[in-house]
């Protein structure tokens, strides 16, 4: 079966601030995972601010999970892209 009409799901994007002090800096981390929930590994995920030119790539492990340990305070998009399945934004 071809995959390439299923979209990525981007499941359980976390955002949080660290709770130190007056930090400015947050982490981001995720699953990628197919429609029938299958993670899926290897998948190119881009972090982009909305309101600078600041951005970080990562690709997810083997059980699809992927992170960004530091990225400052602010609003964001996340485009995911795997081989074989349409982009999700």
């Amino acid at each position: 079966m071809r995959k390439s009409a299923l979209c990525i799901v981007v499941a359980a994007l976390l955002v949080y601030v660290h709770p130190a002090g007056a930090t400015v800096f947050g982490t981001v981390r995720g699953i990628v995972h197919d429609p029938q929930h299958r993670p899926v590994a290897s998948a190119s995920v881009v972090l982009k601010s909305a309101t600078s030119g600041w951005s970080q790539a990562a690709q997810t492990n083997d059980d699809g999970e992927f992170s960004f340990p530091t990225v400052p305070f602010g609003d964001y998009s996340v485009t995911v892209t795997a081989s074989g399945f349409s982009a999700a934004k």
